[in-house]
């Protein structure tokens, strides 16, 4: 999605056209400011202290995000601790730059919780809870390794692209003979 619409943008630019079957609010997704980074240094901060746990499988990467556009995906281990840290980061955050959190935009996965606390983190959080697997521009986000049959969605759309760049450009020679 991302090259796609990278594409249409600067498409956009050179000729002064959007293509109308590109959701004009995508163009959005284009940072206005470039306050990501102070996010990132706090949350880089946040995790040296003993108020923070890594998830158990991001730990040995020293895990803590995963970032594309203005998307930010937050892994910690699920105790209250850990979510209260980065809650907190994140109101340190929203303090010093405006920018807020859209909670209804945001939701918690859990793995390994208990309810009580589950419970607990969506209270303090006002997060709302869904449930693994799930897609984040078309990958299955999941606990478990990815398998062919979890990619077949995302490799028929990417082949079913280059068949369509292969056939206008075939189209295009033709009518060039």
């Amino acid at each position: 999605m991302g090259h796609e619409v990278t594409e249409a943008v600067l498409d956009f630019f050179q000729s002064g056209c959007l293509l109308k079957k590109l959701n004009a609010t995508l163009v959005t997704l284009i940072p206005k400011v470039d306050r990501t980074s102070n996010v990132l240094q706090l949350l880089a901060y946040t995790t040296e202290g003993p108020s923070f746990k890594y998830d158990p499988l991001c730990k040995p990467l020293k895990l803590t995000h995963l970032m594309f556009a203005d998307d930010l995906l937050l892994f910690c281990k699920g105790d209250a601790q850990s979510i209260m840290t980065i809650l907190i980061t994140f109101s340190t955050f929203s303090k010093s730059s405006g920018l807020n959190m859209s909670k209804g935009k945001s939701n918690a996965y859990f793995n390994g919780v208990n309810e009580a606390l589950k419970n607990e983190i969506l209270q303090v959080s006002g997060l709302v809870q869904c449930t693994l697997p799930f897609r984040y521009l078309g990958i299955p986000i999941k606990t478990t390794r990815l398998n062919a049959q979890d990619c077949a969605p995302l490799i028929a759309k990417r082949l079913n692209k280059i068949r369509g760049v292969r056939a206008r450009k075939l189209s295009m020679k033709v009518g060039l003979s």
